[in-house]
């Protein structure tokens, strides 16, 4: 009988375990005991410290002592099952939720920021961390759940403080979230009453912004005049209608038969009295 194929569930064993690890990522103090075999394929930035002549080769071992162990369990997570959980920390790595940084960015003494919140933040630093180690297939997904996330928070108060942890881990020159979620942002004109978000946007894309809602404020004004062009001739193919083109108030005098068309666009009733010298038909 052929061999059992090794599947995810197995790979995820072999890092609760640590079983045949022949490499060890430190982070915090937190030892993540990896297999070489597993992680190098699909890490650029780990498969060149591995295998190149620095220390790390040499030693077995790698120290990440900026980074955030609990974000970092989630990412090893995804190298050994394709996925990873925003919403809990590896069961395999339980001191990382005791050391993480990333709980000091998601809450604070006075407020607790909603599940989906620190979701969306989660999947920011994924993406971060997935852009730094080279892991493409994890970036890409990261970067789809935080844009997916964002769209669900846009009109929230609580949108301000992951917003502004995406731009500060993410590059000026980023195409897979930062400029996405900023795009959105700077196409909705309701944001404009949410003043945390707008001045966290304004503080690091405002040209963006700016232009966005000139934009937007142009697009609305052509649009209605555009609606009121349209209204006026399809009505006057209607029974041959005829219009009043005198620029005035309601209720002043046209000539009896014609229509009111009123400059918001929309068509009165029928004019009262005379005023030949102010109408004509159409």
């Amino acid at each position: 009988m052929a061999a059992e194929e090794v599947r995810p569930p197995n790979y995820l064993a072999l890092l609760e375990s640590g079983q045949y690890s022949d490499f060890i990522i430190e982070c915090q103090g937190i030892e993540f005991k990896v297999h070489r075999a597993i992680v190098c394929p699909q890490s650029t930035m780990l498969s060149k410290a591995i295998n190149g002549p620095f220390k790390e080769a040499e030693e077995g071992r790698i120290n990440l002592t900026e980074e955030d162990p609990e974000i970092l369990s989630r990412v090893l997570c995804y190298l050994y099952t394709s996925d990873y959980d925003a919403a809990s920390v590896p069961g395999f790595s339980s001191k990382a939720h005791q050391t993480s940084k990333y709980l000091s960015l998601t809450s604070d003494s006075n407020t607790t920021l909603p599940g989906n919140v620190n979701e969306l933040m989660v999947h920011i630093l994924v993406f971060r961390y997935s852009d730094m180690l080279g892991i493409e297939p994890l970036k890409i997904l990261s970067a789809k759940r935080t844009v997916d996330g964002a769209g669900l928070l846009l009109h929230e108060t609580t949108f301000a403080k992951p917003l502004r942890l995406m731009y500060e881990s993410t590059r000026s020159d980023d195409l897979y979230v930062r400029l996405p979620v900023t795009v959105m942002c700077a196409s909705n004109r309701a944001l404009e009453s949410f003043v945390d978000t707008v001045d966290v946007i304004k503080a690091h894309e405002p040209i963006a912004w700016y232009l966005g809602m000139t934009m937007l404020r142009m697009s609305q004004a052509s649009a209605q005049a555009l609606k009121e062009e349209v209204l006026k001739e399809v009505l006057s193919q209607v029974n041959n209608a005829r219009f009043c083109q005198a620029e005035h108030d309601e209720g002043a005098p046209c000539i009896p038969g014609y229509y009111k068309l009123k400059t918001d666009g929309t068509v009165g009733a029928y004019c009262n009295t005379t005023c030949a010298d102010r109408c004509r038909p159409q």
